[in-house]
């Protein structure tokens, strides 16, 4: 049985990573030409970060998470806002089917590496509508783009803690050699677009940056076992060196690709 990689921190992620900017929502709608109707897959839906914000566009929504944790968080928060057009599911993607109804638009938001991406976009593939489109959107952790000093200070210290080699509680982070464009290309997507966004900017404390990365698979809590409490010790006193005023800002940017299945079919949004 695999480990829930985000079974520790379904409560945190929801508290301290941010929501999608509107420009993303925005982009989408007027691109998909959203109106309200059809149906979407959320695979790797998480606690429904891209689900909700896409919930008043479609009519009918799967959302679809390996992590119990996760989903029981999306759940409770789609109670508490009141959104009935949902159905969650616990599920492995590599094990969906191509006998559910065929969807109008597939999302993956922050989740497609973590699955058998060859597989999952030739499944997408075949259960999109003829006008269907895949949307990935993707994320920058400070792993791949630590573009301030206290960033790289906070990289190096769980580099310290957990070793130079990016891991989760599956053990090594996946990698793939191929860019999710060529995948897309040789699945026989006829058309992909590419779009950057940014996070508005928001000063944190120095407790508040230290959790928000226990909510990441390379940092998760039990990877540090014993060493956690030495782990945020340190970090609290190295980073409050390089911020003494407790205000950590940073500039999280991320893209989405956005690949329709006929090349027909798309709306030149600008």
């Amino acid at each position: 049985m695999k480990v829930d990689l985000f079974a520790g921190a379904a409560k945190g992620y929801t508290k301290y990573r941010g929501e999608y900017p509107d420009e993303v929502i925005k982009i989408l709608a007027a691109k998909l030409n959203l109106n309200g109707m059809g149906r979407l897959l959320d695979i790797g839906c998480g606690d429904g970060r891209l689900t909700f914000p896409l919930a008043p566009h479609f009519k009918e929504i799967v959302a679809v998470d390996i992590s119990p944790a996760m989903i029981n968080e999306a759940q409770d928060k789609a109670l508490s806002l009141g959104i009935s057009n949902i159905q969650w599911l616990v599920k492995n993607a590599d094990e969906l089917n191509e006998n559910l109804e065929k969807f109008d638009c597939i999302t993956f938001g922050q989740a497609l590496h973590w699955l058998n991406i060859e597989k999952i976009i030739a499944f997408s593939h075949k259960s999109l509508t003829d006008d269907g489109a895949i949307v990935i959107v993707t994320g920058h952790s400070i792993w791949n783009y630590a573009p301030t000093k206290w960033e790289k200070k906070m990289l190096e210290l769980i580099k310290k803690y957990l070793g130079p080699e990016r891991k989760t509680l599956q053990g090594k982070f996946p990698t793939s050699q191929k860019s999710y464009e060529d995948y897309l290309l040789d699945t026989g997507f006829e058309r992909i677009e590419k779009f950057s966004y940014r996070f508005p900017l928001v000063a944190k404390t120095v407790e508040e940056v230290i959790a928000e990365q226990f909510t990441t698979s390379y940092a998760a809590r039990e990877l540090f076992e014993d060493k956690l409490n030495e782990f945020i010790d340190e970090a609290k006193t190295e980073l409050l060196k390089i911020q003494p005023d407790n205000k950590f800002i940073t500039e999280q940017t991320g893209e989405m690709i956005i690949a329709y299945k006929n090349s027909t079919n798309y709306s030149d949004f600008n």
